[in-house]
């Protein structure tokens, strides 16, 4: 059996590890939204909306803005390379 070339240098280099802590910021939406203690109150409203309703939407905006960060800033370096 015929034994094949060790793969180029560069294919055998450890990948660059990515910033662990941006994924760190993917645990504010679930703290937000499923911790009672944060949301369950009516007051302040906001346009006649108790809050906990507007909280939840709120959170709907802000996660997908923490996605869009997490993802560009752990994808950068791939590109780079």
């Amino acid at each position: 059996m015929a034994q094949h070339d060790p793969a180029p240098e560069e294919q055998r280099r450890p990948k660059r590890a990515v910033n662990r802590g941006w994924y760190a910021l993917l645990i504010l939406p679930f703290v937000a939204t499923l911790v009672p203690p944060f949301y369950a109150r009516i007051e302040p409203k906001l346009g006649g909306w108790p809050f906990f309703y507007w909280w939840q939407f709120l959170w709907i905006v802000i996660t997908s803005l923490i996605l869009a960060l997490v993802y560009r800033m752990t994808t950068r370096r791939d590109k780079e390379r």
